[in-house]
């Protein structure tokens, strides 16, 4: 995500074929689809430099069906070691009266529509060892993230808005990942205590192939706190790929029918995940790191893979949008987004 995200695909590029950056190939069909998911449909961008943005843009954002953002990035071992939201580097991320402002503004936006705001931790350039110390102490990080939360959402007098945490777990060390699993049902037991799953969505990140050798078992071990679970977290964020692909093989990555080609995903585990609790991600209209966006990784032919998402209930994210920029970003990646609500349905 930003040199960021980009980076992060950097990453799943270098693991070579398509086959290495499958998204997970999970199950579809009735018994994919049993287990409830969210019941808002999601669809939001990575709103970065939000600092600068300040929300003029949201018309148009509301316009291209989008009903959440994710606000990156925020440095989660703050939040455990002061109980602060403190941007992490350079990221833009609003705090303060200016994150109360956006969050006003946002809920103005919506109206009396459903949506979200989420608080995004982490990023692809987070030091590792954040993760660690965020997680040594995951009740009183739950605690305080909820106390953060509640607050924003009192101060902005949200109605229609959810606001939440979104975890961006990218290259993560495994003894620093490791933590976060073992720990990552305390946070969301302590996180829930303060705010509940119904006013307080969270969102976990990851990269592809989490099941394989690529990705260590930790990754797969925070499944079991899946959104089936009674404090489980909400939405499975997938994250886009490094190469062109059409939308017949992005179905695939995200779980379409052709489950096992790229070695699938358990079906003990794909049912802790339901489809219509996971937010594949494309690229939106920029990304953020001085060369313009990643337009030509959109996926080609997408019909079947609109098709499929939309029958399923699915959700989407876009990394990402630009506030300082013309369409944030770019006309072409803009197009894209309409194309989306168009044919997936988003209000």
């Amino acid at each position: 995500m930003m040199n960021i995200k980009t980076l992060a695909m950097g990453v799943l590029a270098a693991v070579g074929t398509a086959d290495a950056r499958s998204l997970r190939g999970l199950q579809t069909g009735p018994e994919a689809t049993a287990a409830k998911g969210p019941a808002t449909n999601i669809n939001t961008v990575y709103y970065m430099r939000s600092d600068e943005g300040k929300g003029e843009d949201f018309a148009e954002l509301r316009s291209l069906g989008v009903n959440s953002l994710n606000i990156p990035f925020y440095n989660p071992a703050e939040i455990t070691s002061t109980g602060e939201l403190a941007p992490w580097k350079d990221s833009g991320a609003s705090t303060g009266d200016d994150l109360v402002n956006l969050a006003k503004a946002w809920q103005s936006a919506l109206g009396s529509e459903p949506g979200q705001l989420m608080l995004s931790l982490g990023g692809v350039t987070l030091d590792s060892e954040l993760w660690g110390a965020a997680f040594k102490d995951p009740s009183k990080l739950g605690t305080e993230a909820a106390k953060i939360v509640k607050d924003l959402q009192q101060k902005a007098s949200t109605t229609s808005l959810k606001i939440g945490i979104d975890f961006d777990l990218e290259d993560v060390e495994d003894i620093d990942g490791q933590a976060v699993a073992d720990g990552m049902g305390g946070f969301l037991k302590a996180f829930r205590a303060g705010c509940s799953r119904s006013e307080c969505p969270v969102q976990v990140d990851v990269l592809s192939l989490f099941w394989k050798d690529f990705n260590p078992e930790w990754q797969r071990q925070l499944m079991d706190n899946g959104p089936t679970t009674t404090d489980g977290f909400d939405y499975l964020g997938l994250m886009v790929g490094a190469e062109p692909a059409s939308g017949e093989e992005y179905m695939n990555y995200w779980g379409g029918n052709d489950a096992g080609k790229f070695g699938a995903f358990p079906k003990d585990l794909a049912a802790k995940i339901p489809l219509s609790s996971r937010m594949p991600n494309f690229w939106g209209t920029s990304a953020m790191d001085g060369k313009g966006a990643q337009l030509e990784n959109f996926p080609t032919s997408p019909g079947s893979l609109y098709t499929w998402l939309k029958s399923n209930n699915m959700n989407v994210a876009w990394w990402v949008w630009n506030p300082t920029e013309k369409d944030g970003g770019s006309a072409e990646g803009k197009e894209n987004m309409e194309a989306v609500k168009a044919a997936v349905g988003f209000n």
